[in-house]
């Protein structure tokens, strides 16, 4: 299987183990495919070409690349045409790196250009390894908020360190501060992982996973075998002391300025309380005064007289009115167009006339 290297910001090795379609009712038989599989539109692997014989197809081959957690991944199946360098698509899937790291792989469907789905279920085994030492563990993941990718990746490194610590004892006061500022940090992110952006400035979330990155490094430098010995005698390296220094400075900004954010969203949410209440009272409002229109309306609407003048004309007899009708001054009345004016009470024959 073929591949590029494209280095990520978060130290995170995934592992493709394979790739399998186990349902191939919708491919051609015996045509050749093969899977491309892409991070942020970067190629990261390749697999060979295979002819579809059975009912599944399986790519078994081993491939390592770096990836970022909130990476997007692209899997695409293609069909090679028979003329040379030519390929048809017949499928892909879009989705985020921590989806298929989350349980070691997953299983999607492969949809076409129209949404139409053609491949029910193509299956990657995916393992992935946090640097060259640490591993992800799924304890972590099921707590973890799965609105923010690199918290994610954050709490999976700090799991993995907090479980190595438990052996070492951490003597230095810098670096036990540092752990529990960490943690308080984490703590509150993972609560608030959907916290407002504010145009033009930083997440203060994903500050607070990279930086949780740069802290478990430090710890797990403490923690290791080799440097042990130095740990327990509180005789931390000048350049370990500095890069301690500067990350617990840097936590106590991302702390003050978390809490200007928190401060920032609760005012918000107050005001689009009081927005949503004035809402409902003005709609209230509008239906009040629609319920007094219509029975305005109502009040002032005439009467509907069809019902009456059709009975009224019912009861007509033939030759009602003829010597009126007939006469010479009604003739008078015509020629003159004049105003024929017929008084009189409802219900006294004025519609029976003609």
């Amino acid at each position: 299987m073929a591949s590029t290297e494209k280095h990520s910001p978060v130290p995170i090795q995934a592992c493709l183990r394979a790739i399998e379609i186990t349902d191939t009712g919708n491919l051609r038989i015996k045509k050749v495919y093969f899977v491309v599989v892409s991070l942020d539109d970067c190629v990261v692997a390749e697999s060979e070409r295979k002819s579809n014989e059975n009912s599944s197809l399986h790519w078994p081959e081993k491939h390592i690349f770096e990836v970022h957690p909130s990476s997007t991944v692209i899997i695409k199946l293609y069909r090679e045409s028979r003329f040379p360098g030519v390929k048809h698509l017949v499928g892909e899937h879009i989705g985020k790196v921590v989806d298929l790291l989350e349980n070691g792989g997953t299983s999607m469907d492969l949809k076409d250009e129209y949404g139409v789905v053609i491949v029910p279920k193509l299956e990657l085994d995916i393992l992935a390894t946090i640097g060259t030492v640490l591993q992800i563990t799924k304890s972590i993941m099921d707590v973890v908020s799965k609105a923010n990718p690199i918290l994610q990746a954050s709490w999976t490194v700090l799991s993995t360190v907090y479980n190595a610590i438990q052996e070492v004892e951490l003597q230095d006061d810098s670096v036990r501060e540092l752990a529990e500022s960490l943690r308080e940090l984490l703590g509150i992110a993972k609560e608030n992982s959907r916290l407002l952006v504010i145009e033009d400035t930083t997440n203060v979330i994903d500050d607070i996973g990279r930086m949780s990155l740069k802290v478990t490094s430090l710890i797990y430098e403490y923690t290791r075998p080799n440097f042990s010995w130095r740990a327990l005698k509180s005789q931390l390296s000048k350049d370990l002391k500095d890069r301690i220094g500067k990350c617990q400075k840097a936590c106590v900004e991302l702390r003050e300025k978390l809490q200007i954010r928190l401060i920032l969203e609760t005012s918000k949410m107050t005001k689009e309380i009081k927005n949503h209440s004035a809402n409902i009272q003005i709609m209230l409002d509008i239906i009040k005064d629609d319920k007094l229109a219509e029975e305005i309306w109502k009040w002032l609407s005439a009467p509907d007289s069809s019902g009456n003048y059709n009975a009224a004309l019912g009861k007509r007899q033939a030759g009602t009115c003829d010597w009126f009708l007939n006469g010479k001054w009604f003739d008078d009345i015509e020629q003159e167009a004049g105003l024929l004016w017929i008084k009189g009470t409802a219900g006294c024959g004025k519609t029976i006339l003609w």
